[in-house]
């Protein structure tokens, strides 16, 4: 595991749209890269594939993502955790 950057963590906030300070972190990943770009693979990917297989909604995960948020956050069948 490793801990998300800054840039990694701003790119993660724009995606929901919620200010970078106000994400739960630190936010740490499974240090990988894609085989196929070797991009580094962060939590925005994992965001992003949930939300496009309409597993969350970008408004969901605003809230998972958010010092206000539960420690779990159930959606489609789904549970999402998050820090506490």
């Amino acid at each position: 595991m490793r801990v998300m950057d800054e840039a990694e963590v701003q790119e993660l906030a724009e995606y929901p749209n919620v200010p970078a300070a106000e994400l739960r972190g630190p936010l740490k990943v499974y240090d990988a890269q894609c085989p196929a770009c070797a991009r580094r693979i962060a939590f925005l990917d994992f965001a992003k594939t949930a939300v496009g297989l309409g597993r969350h909604s970008k408004e969901g995960l605003r809230g998972a993502e958010t010092a206000d948020a539960p420690s779990a956050v159930r959606s489609a069948g789904t549970t999402f955790h998050v820090r506490g």
